[in-house]
């Protein structure tokens, strides 16, 4: 570990970290400066500072990194994405990135989970006929998981997390990545398929890749055209992925049975016609910081940080 190389250094905090991993900061005598990462901008922000951490929130773009420079040698987002950070620009001025990869992997294959069977099994009508007295017992027995083929795009840590956990329920799963994992394959009975194939052959369609030029705004009126006609779409990866008006459209025609959210162009989200619809899930960015995953994503991605800085 390169505990020599931190202890003693300032270091930004720009979110709510778990306390375990402030602990971890503390104990190593690294300073602590707390400023709310809405307050990035302010001309009063603390500038003499080694590292700055933080969670999705802060944006460490070029102007602020120029701010910190020249003292800056260290930037922690405590998840698995990094796009809030200008990885060129800090490769450029030889500032190291470090994120905890997979620490939240089980945490968003679970709920994952939850929302498949929850549109499978009608989970908001009964709630909400419930409460209205109503009774609609058949009407909204709904359908099982098993059987059901489940197509996964982005088979990385969390795509793999999720796959794992599908088999137990006797499903049929199919993916499409960038790349190919035949050894996962092999070992956990999934097929590799391309885009097309899979919108076309998946009772659900989950995304978990990357946000990158390549996949903003990837779940479009295109992509919902060639889904099977009710079929389940969900998100649990970043909010610009899907292109809002183009999913309403597909709930509205009743081409997608259900959707699963758990993510929004804009956190907190500001559509709110878009959450009314009766046949969607929707959480508040909760699907990676369950207790146990929070812990997990805030040391990780301080322990990589203490063993490679």
């Amino acid at each position: 570990m390169a505990i020599d190389n931190v202890r003693g250094k300032r270091i930004l905090v720009t979110e709510d970290l778990h306390e375990e991993g402030l602990k971890m900061l503390r104990e190593v005598g690294m300073e602590l400066v707390q400023w709310e990462w809405q307050r990035l901008t302010d001309p009063d922000l603390p500038t003499d500072v080694d590292a700055i951490i933080g969670k999705q929130y802060f944006q460490c773009n070029r102007k602020l990194i120029d701010r910190l420079l020249p003292r800056l040698k260290w930037v922690i987002t405590c998840g698995a994405g990094k796009n809030n950070i200008d990885e060129a620009y800090c490769a450029e001025r030889g500032i190291k990135v470090f994120n905890a990869p997979g620490s939240n992997a089980v945490s968003v294959a679970e709920q994952a989970i939850m929302m498949m069977i929850g549109g499978l099994r009608h989970l908001n009508e009964c709630q909400s006929s419930l409460r209205e007295g109503k009774w609609l017992r058949d009407q909204l027995a709904g359908n099982e998981l098993m059987g059901k083929t489940v197509g996964i795009i982005g088979l990385g840590a969390i795509g793999k997390a999720l796959a794992k956990r599908l088999v137990a329920f006797d499903t049929e799963v199919i993916y499409y990545d960038i790349e190919r994992y035949e050894d996962f394959e092999a070992e956990w009975d999934v097929t590799f398929v391309s885009q097309d194939e899979l919108l076309a052959r998946s009772d659900i369609v989950t995304i978990h890749v990357w946000l990158d030029e390549t996949t903003k705004g990837m779940a479009n009126r295109e992509f919902f055209s060639k889904m099977r006609q009710g079929a389940i779409f969900l998100n649990l990866a970043r909010g610009p992925m899907v292109v809002g008006e183009d999913l309403k459209e597909a709930l509205r025609s009743g081409n997608l049975r259900y959707a699963g959210l758990d993510v929004f162009p804009n956190e907190p989200n500001e559509d709110r016609e878009l959450v009314s619809f009766p046949n969607i899930i929707v959480t508040p960015h909760t699907s990676g910081i369950p207790l146990e995953g929070y812990i997990r994503m805030n040391t990780w991605a301080i322990k990589w940080f203490f063993d490679e800085a």
